[in-house]
């Protein structure tokens, strides 16, 4: 029985039973309060069922008002970024619908394009019509509008350049919902300093940058166009190459600065030399080319030659001193020596170290046996590395006789080179090769320390002290670091400079008496005596003799091989000595072959002698033996004259 049910019974019927007849209906009562009981409860679960679904409901709804609220938030913070973009921006943004009218444009809009712009009331015609009456060329703008008209989905882009000398470049973008158009949005921006600035790295890629001359680039790029409209017809094309002789003598001596305010006087003289069609590139260091367009002949590009040697030959004054410059030209021309950019730089390259070998300060044509001449030249150059690396180069020593006594003191240090056959091969032929190649400095190197080696070995021996004369290429001449690099090498063997004689030649130190008498100055600082070889072959005087720092004389061996014969090679040769003994510096005769000679030059008075008559070139085994001979003779001698 329910409870509920069961505590109404105790409290009306205390203690008494219920009658039987009342079972039914209690059962009843029993039965609807059970049934009541799971209603309620029913009801109850439902009531917290729902709840649970409302609360879950509420906290989803409330979820979604706070992304609704962040959205929004970042929403605004989208449009507020876009809009200082928009407005911030150096370019022109203007938003078109798709009838045209203007529903938003930035700050620069007005400011950049310098039109008045108005929101709401302009139309996209109306707004070209102010950019039609800006621009130069309107009908760029007007293409790309009949090109939107038939695809109105497309992008366009295009450039402006204004009245005012601006340029500007525009872009137009379609605005597209799916595939709908809902307008157009154009951007315009000024791009004048960009073109000014891609101009400008052109012009900087096409010519030099020290002398805005054009540079090898823009070189080639003319030529090519000059052989293609001269070709089928008979006109010709000129290369003119030039090389400045002992332009590195400047930059050493007086730094780069001069060097490169050297370079813009020698282009502002050679392009005076030009006419106004004619191109002057520099292509180099210190080179140069002249394209000659339209000649009928090579007579243009010698009458220009001339003028520039001419021209160049003038002093330079820079910072109040003088500088003196020349140089060598090598000339090409169309279709005789090639019909190709590379063919005709190639032989007038050829040609200016043509130049360069017959003296310098001169031009030359090319000739086709240079071709030949140029194999040749490699094929010593690569012959000459490969000598130098396995070390097949010699030294030969020619003594140099004191006419008193018939004995030597000091050598002179010959190089000699063998070929694959084992013959020598001339230093005539490929120190000019060692100089081009700049292979100079590397053998002069070598020979000072097979040089000092020999001093050391000698020394060790025992014998009297003997000087070593090397003779010194042009090139080294001009090299600053020439003493530096003498000074190192004395130091490593540990020995003094007495024991060297360099020999230089008078046209050595023509071209710029100053620096040679600072770079023998240096030398001679090192306790090296300065001999002037071949001396009377070329062009000295006595103020240069003067001036430079001289120890020695050497009589060229064209005055003394017929001297008993030829009279004026006899006047010659008592000058250089009278020359000697007044300014009290050394005379060496060279050449002599025979007793009648050595007798002569001793009855006038020359120190010594040098030649077959007394000594071949030998090697340095052979020279060994002869000073130790001399030296054995003079020891019986002293020991002779002792005894008695």
């Amino acid at each position: 029985m329910h409870k509920l049910l069961q505590r109404q019974l105790r409290r009306h019927l205390k203690d008494a039973l219920p009658a039987e007849s009342l079972s039914d209906f209690l059962n009843a009562v029993d039965d609807a309060y059970q049934q009541s009981d799971q209603d309620r409860a029913l009801i109850e679960r439902s009531l917290e069922l729902t709840s649970l679904e409302l609360n879950e409901r509420n906290a989803l709804l409330r979820a979604q008002i706070n992304e609704l609220e962040d959205t929004h938030i970042k929403l605004e913070q989208s449009i507020s970024t876009l809009s200082a973009i928009f407005d911030s921006t150096g370019e022109a943004i203007l938003s078109f619908d798709a009838h045209g009218k203007l529903i938003k444009c930035n700050d620069m809009a007005s400011s950049l394009l310098s039109i008045p712009i108005c929101e709401g009331t302009d139309t996209l015609h109306s707004f070209l019509v102010k950019i039609y009456r800006l621009v130069d060329n309107p009908s760029t703008i007007i293409h790309d509008l009949q090109h939107l008209k038939s695809t109105p989905k497309k992008h366009c882009f295009g450039i402006l350049h204004l009245k005012n000398n601006q340029i500007y470049e525009y872009h137009s973008s379609p605005q597209l919902q799916g595939n709908n158009l809902l307008g157009r949005v154009w951007c315009f921006r000024n791009i004048s300093d960009v073109k000014k600035n891609e101009a400008l790295l052109i012009h900087q890629a096409h010519h030099d940058q020290l002398t805005n001359l054009p540079n090898r680039t823009l070189l080639e790029d003319r030529l090519k166009h000059a052989l293609n409209l001269a070709d089928g017809t008979n006109k010709s094309t000129a290369i003119l190459y030039i090389d400045l002789d002992n332009f590195k003598k400047v930059n050493d001596t007086s730094g780069h600065q001069a060097g490169d305010q050297l370079l813009i006087e020698v282009a502002s003289r050679t392009q005076n030399c030009l006419r106004e069609q004619d191109t002057l590139a520099r292509v180099g260091g210190d080179e140069f080319i002249i394209l000659l367009e339209n000649i009928q002949n090579n007579t243009l590009a010698t009458i220009v030659s001339n003028r520039i040697i001419q021209a160049l030959k003038e002093p330079f004054l820079l910072e109040n001193e003088q500088y003196f410059i020349s140089c060598s030209i090598g000339i090409s021309l169309s279709p005789r020596d090639g019909t190709t950019s590379e063919l005709l730089l190639k032989k007038a390259d050829m040609a200016m170290y043509h130049a360069k070998s017959q003296g310098r300060s001169n031009f030359q044509h090319f000739d086709p046996a240079l071709e030949q001449f140029a194999l040749q030249y490699l094929s010593i150059e690569n012959k000459l590395r490969e000598a130098l690396e396995q070390s097949h180069l010699e030294i030969h020593f020619q003594p140099q006789v004191n006419l008193s006594n018939l004995e030597f003191s000091s050598v002179e240090a010959l190089i000699r080179w063998k070929d694959d056959n084992g013959k020598y091969i001339s230093p005539m032929t490929f120190i000019p090769v060692a100089e081009q190649a700049g292979l100079i400095n590397e053998i002069s190197n070598w020979v000072f320390h097979q040089s000092c080696q020999q001093i050391v070995y000698w020394r060790s021996l025992g014998l009297s002290p003997v000087t070593i004369s090397i003779n010194l290429s042009p090139r080294e001449l001009l090299d600053t670091h020439l003493p530096q690099r003498l000074q190192h090498i004395l130091q490593e063997y540990g020995i003094s400079g007495e024991h060297f004689e360099l020999e230089i030649t008078e046209t050595m130190f023509l071209e710029d008496i100053k620096f040679v008498k600072k770079v023998l100055s240096r030398i001679r600082a090192l306790n090296i005596s300065i001999a002037i070889d071949d001396f009377g072959t070329g062009y000295s005087s006595l103020r240069y003799l003067q001036q430079l720092p001289i120890d020695t004389l050497k009589i060229d061996k064209s005055f003394v091989l017929h001297l008993m014969d030829n009279p004026q090679d006899a006047a010659i040769a008592n000058s250089i000595i009278s020359l000697g003994k007044n300014l009290g510096i050394k005379v060496v005769a060279e050449g002599v072959e025979n007793l009648s000679t050595s007798l002569y030059l001793k009855e006038q008075g020359c120190d010594l002698a040098q030649g077959f008559f007394y000594h071949r070139p030998t090697c340095a085994e052979k020279i060994t033996s002869l000073l130790l001979h001399q030296h054995s003779a003079n020891n019986t001698h002293i020991q002779g004259m002792l005894a008695e």
